[in-house]
């Protein structure tokens, strides 16, 4: 069965109550602290999540009230005062190559702080070709070349696709293939076979990652993004006339935590799997100080491409 994190990455705050932190664990009723999660996108408003986990082993994590938040950009307060709910949302557009600051603190948890700094977008140029072939994703082709980077904050390159539907549903291709040297193998594995004589038999599962260290060394990226269908899975209702390229700039700490999540739930295994014997939880990073949780920048870079109705086809 197919085992891979969508959600992160189409920018679906993935919850810190799911994953197993080095810090302590959350399940052991040890844990008596607070949780943060927080992707700070530039130019889009500010959103973090509050959540608490009271330290009892029964306990549950749970959205946490009335706390107290303190927000600095390049040490400038945006933000300080009580959150009356356990969303925290801000009017206020975060801005690339701005560092942040937060600090949330409730009566009886450790106050938690954690800082993070927001990338220059990497930007490229992109093309997409529709192959000859009806119905079939296998010859359709992703060109992006000619990258335009800032080192400041040591960016990561993530890149994922989506498919759009005629009544603008979005779905994440969960197979892309792609050969080249600089694509991170974490989340790869050997296909049924290559889907067309450029990109090879090897496909990655829901993203591509390029390590910050490689970033300048790209010339181009050539992939085919594909979607397998799963029995249960309920897929989109109309079909496909669009498909969306987004490259993000991922701090280091956007970058290790999804790195691990990814780690972390690619490792799980089932009831009827005999290798369970031997699971071991991967931790999953975090930055926040004396709690749990992420906050972390990003920018993205995102291109959309029509699709060709000879390709289109209702899942």
């Amino acid at each position: 069965m197919k085992r891979f994190i969508l959600g992160a990455l189409s920018m679906v705050l993935l919850n810190a109550c799911s994953v197993d932190y080095a810090v302590e664990d959350i399940s052991s009723g040890i844990a008596k602290q607070i949780i943060l999660n927080g992707y700070l996108v530039a130019e889009q408003p500010v959103v973090i999540h509050l959540y608490h986990h009271e330290g009892e082993k029964d306990n549950k994590v749970k959205g946490l009230m009335q706390a107290h938040l303190i927000l600095k950009e390049d040490g400038q307060v945006l933000f300080d005062g009580t959150c009356n709910d356990s969303l925290f949302t801000l009017d206020h557009h975060a801005k690339v190559g701005a560092e942040y600051e937060i600090e949330v603190s409730a009566t009886g948890y450790e106050t938690v702080k954690a800082t993070t700094t927001i990338p220059y977008p990497i930007v490229c140029k992109a093309e997409f070709y529709a192959g000859d072939d009806i119905y079939s994703m296998r010859d359709d082709l992703v060109t992006l070349s000619n990258f335009t980077y800032n080192p400041f904050a040591n960016p990561a390159l993530w890149i994922i696709s989506q498919r759009i539907s005629e009544v603008d549903e979005v779905e994440q291709y969960n197979e892309i293939y792609a050969d080249n040297v600089f694509v991170d193998k974490t989340n790869s594995f050997g296909g049924m076979g290559a889907p067309n004589d450029v990109v090879g038999g090897m496909y990655h599962e829901g993203y591509l990652r390029v390590k910050s260290k490689y970033v300048q060394h790209l010339t181009d990226i050539v992939f085919t993004p594909t979607h397998a269908s799963y029995w249960g899975v309920e897929g989109m209702s109309s079909p496909q006339n669009r498909i969306r390229v987004e490259l993000i700039a991922a701090s280091p700490e956007f970058d290790k935590y999804n790195k691990s999540l990814y780690e972390q739930k690619s490792m799980i295994v089932y009831d009827e799997d005999i290798s369970s014997i031997f699971y071991q939880p991967k931790s999953v990073y975090s930055n926040i100080e004396n709690g749990t949780g992420i906050f972390a920048g990003i920018s993205k870079t995102s291109f959309v491409f029509d699709y060709p109705v000879y390709k289109r086809f209702n899942p």
